[in-house]
């Protein structure tokens, strides 16, 4: 909560958490979470953070690494280590047995073989960019994306191989 409303000051955090579960009771499909490596975040509010996460029954959970960017409030913050968005899925496969968790995209920029160790400690899901090549060069989420220059079916297919390789095999949300 301290952490929202430092880095979110003209917004509610419990109006925020409404809307989720208002989008989750009307039938939505909720993907939450949180970002992580914000200045002054403690393993304290990481551990509140997952569980906060669990408690809202979100069909899927997303764990996101900071991600600095030039140009933004947080330019200068030093990256989150990918050792610890590792942690927080494997905490959180312990915790919630049957939930459906993430490897986001930004994972892959702090370390080689991201989206694999992601798979192996926990995670379920993957987010892999289907943007065609022409559009991905107009925009920058974050810096260092590392399927930017990748085409459309040659992301598709590795990602589909690493499944495979890992004794796995793709499928949609099965909702």
């Amino acid at each position: 909560r301290k952490l929202f409303e430092e880095l979110r000051p003209e917004t509610s955090f419990e109006e925020r958490i409404n809307l989720i579960k208002y989008l989750k009771e009307s039938g939505y499909i909720v993907a939450t979470g949180f970002l992580t490596g914000l200045p002054g975040e403690t393993d304290e509010d990481i551990i509140n953070n997952i569980l906060l996460t669990k408690s809202l029954k979100a069909d899927m959970y997303s764990f996101g690494p900071l991600i600095p960017a030039g140009g933004t409030p947080l330019e200068n913050q030093k990256p989150v280590d990918e050792d610890t968005i590792l942690k927080i899925i494997a905490i959180s496969r312990f915790l919630d047995r049957n939930s459906k968790i993430l490897v986001t995209s930004a994972l892959e920029t702090l370390g080689k073989d991201a989206k694999k160790k992601g798979l192996l400690v926990g995670a379920n899901s993957l987010m892999i960019n289907v943007t065609p090549s022409h559009y991905k060069q107009l925009y920058e989420l974050y810096p260092r994306r590392p399927d930017k220059d990748k085409n459309v079916r040659k992301n598709i297919q590795e990602t589909v191989d690493l499944l495979y390789s890992l004794g796995r095999a793709p499928t949609d949300l099965g909702m």
